[in-house]
């Protein structure tokens, strides 16, 4: 939807307050407006077990930033090409 300019919801929050917090209800607060999200692109903040797991149960595609940590490659050499 960001190709047409069009945004389903902002929060503006408090400073101290974490952009990963209350992620999965920001998400449940769209899909409730439009249940024809089927992608998702979200910097590291989404970058959590929770969001992911949302995304698979309702077959949203997504595609989250995270930091390239020593860890996190380890992980990825794990993964195998589905195509």
């Amino acid at each position: 939807m960001a190709e047409n300019g069009v945004c389903f919801a902002h929060e503006f929050r408090e400073g101290n307050i974490s952009a990963q917090t209350e992620a999965v209800p920001f998400l449940e607060h769209c899909y409730g407006l439009c249940q024809k999200i089927r992608r998702l692109r979200s910097d590291s903040a989404f970058f959590r077990s929770d969001v992911i797991r949302w995304c698979q149960e309702r077959g949203v595609e997504f595609t989250i930033t995270a930091d390239h940590t020593v860890a996190m490659k380890e992980v990825l050499k794990t993964v195998r090409d589905l195509n």
